[in-house]
């Protein structure tokens, strides 16, 4: 189970059924939420 993870708050103009498209749009610099969520679980199985 992941316990913390980055604080994230960005608006951005999509519509629901574009949920892969904002899975990939840069969230925090130039990560995306799937950049942010491989590198938790590759700190977290990765060791």
């Amino acid at each position: 189970m992941i316990e913390a993870g980055p604080t994230i708050n960005k608006a951005i103009d999509r519509h629901h059924a574009s949920a892969d498209w904002m899975f990939i749009e840069p969230v925090q610099g130039a990560k995306s939420a799937c950049d942010l969520i491989f590198d938790s679980f590759n700190g977290i199985f990765g060791q």
